[in-house]
This record gives C-alpha cells, structure tokens and sequence, in this order.
C-alpha cells in the first residue's frame, strides 16, 4: 500500500469507520471499506490498472484517486445511499464457528487444496455468500451434498462468491466444504511468497497475512473481522520443506 485514509463518520446516531487504501502495484486497485464494530457493512473496489500503465502515472496522482473515492464513500454514506445494504448485512445469514485448512503440494499454485466451515445458519437461506479473492473452486459440499462448480458465482468486483443452493437449507448447524485453488500472493496479502539471503543462498519463503480482510486471499470464509473462528490448519509439503506454525514462547 502507498497510500491510504482513514475516517469515522457519524451518521445520526450511528458511527461508522470507513477505510480506504490502495492494495499495491500487483494489484492495482483501490479498496473502500466501511466499518461498523468490526464488520464490513459496505466495500467498494475500483481498478486502476490502466493509470498504473499509462504514462501520466504518478504516486501524487495515485493518493488522488485514493482521496477522492474516500470523500466519495463518505458523501454517500451520509447521503443513505448503503443504507439497505448496510441493513441487509447487519442480518447476515451465516456465522463462522471453526474452519479447518487442508494445503497440498504447495508450488506456485495451491494445488489440492482444502476448506471446511463448520457454520451456524441463522434463518432458512437458499444462497450462501463468503468471501473469496482469486479463488478457483472445484466442488463444494454444503452437509455432505455434493455441488458442481456450476452452482458457485464468483463476484470479483465484491470478493465474494455465492453458493445457490438445490433446496432451502434450514436454520441450524451446517458445514462446507470446497476443494480449491489459489495463487500465492507477491504482496503482502493472504498466502504470499518472499525472498531471503541466508548464508549466501536465496532462499523462498511463504508467509500468511489475514488482517484486516485477506484470510479471503487464501481460502474461501467469511472474512470479517468481527467473524471470529477458530483454525485447524494441515499442510502436506515436500520434506525438504519446513512448515511452522504460532507457537507458545520457548
């Protein structure tokens, strides 16, 4: 990120926090979210991929943009303009227990990869939307039900992918499963690869970053931060590897 604003904003008697911040130069695009208690209520995304690539490009020009679609977001949200929106996701229809990750054979891509989510179903719901960002799924399983990629809709300009359900599914424990793909990240998001010199030699690392919103990046969830979840992670890697993990101070 090169630039970025933040701002609390009252709106009647309603504080919201809106954030806006560009994801870097493998990424071009300027992301706005708006916050309330933690969760996402409102986000919008917008590229500027072909600025980045024109000649008129500059760092000024860029925290422009940056500052002018923050204002935008902020004159909106005073306006009412998410105000359905912003009512429809504070009645989210999943909540987030615990997820398991399972990731094979790491190389460039992550082949064979895994997720479970075990979630709670607040109201009968025949759709289900998570996030999702540069997510490939293969199948999904919503209670051992087997779904073909055909019933997942990828929404990149939201980041989320929707699951249409053959029938209702109703209120009460659920889980998911999808076998998936996805890409390591070259900036600080999700799942990403660096570089390091250790005794003369190049070596390549992968590393995780989740916060704010980029568990997204990795595998598909509900990625707000005030969905909380616990994690049972497994990794299935070459030995030549090592894979390590947060652990108590030694």
């Amino acid at each position: 990120m090169s630039s970025g604003f933040n701002t609390d904003v009252h709106v009647g008697d309603q504080v919201f926090h809106v954030q806006t911040e560009d994801r870097g130069p493998s990424h071009p695009v300027i992301d706005t979210a708006v916050y309330q208690h933690g969760r996402i209520l409102h986000r919008l995304a917008s590229s500027y991929r072909e600025f980045a690539q024109s000649p008129d490009f500059s760092a000024d020009g860029l925290g422009e943009r940056v500052e002018e679609q923050h204002r935008k977001v902020i004159g909106d949200l005073r306006a009412g303009a998410f105000a359905a929106e912003i009512a429809a996701a504070m009645e989210l229809a999943v909540r987030t227990g615990g997820i398991q990750v399972q990731l094979l054979n790491p190389t460039s891509w992550l082949e064979g990869g895994n997720v479970s989510l075990d979630l709670e179903i607040v109201r009968p719901t025949r759709r289900i939307v998570l996030h999702s960002n540069q997510i490939l799924v293969s199948e999904a399983r919503v209670n051992g039900q087997r779904f073909e990629s055909d019933y997942v809709q990828k929404h990149p300009e939201h980041e989320t992918l929707v699951l249409e359900l053959k029938s209702e599914l109703p209120s009460g424990p659920a889980r998911l499963e999808f076998s998936y793909s996805a890409p390591f990240g070259r900036q600080m998001h999700g799942l990403y690869l660096a570089k390091a010199r250790h005794e003369g030699k190049i070596e390549r690392h992968a590393y995780t970053q989740f916060e704010a919103t980029d568990a997204r990046c990795m595998f598909p969830c509900v990625d707000e931060p005030e969905a909380k979840a616990t994690f049972d992670v497994t990794v299935t890697a070459p030995e030549r590897f090592t894979v390590l993990s947060n652990t108590p101070v030694l």
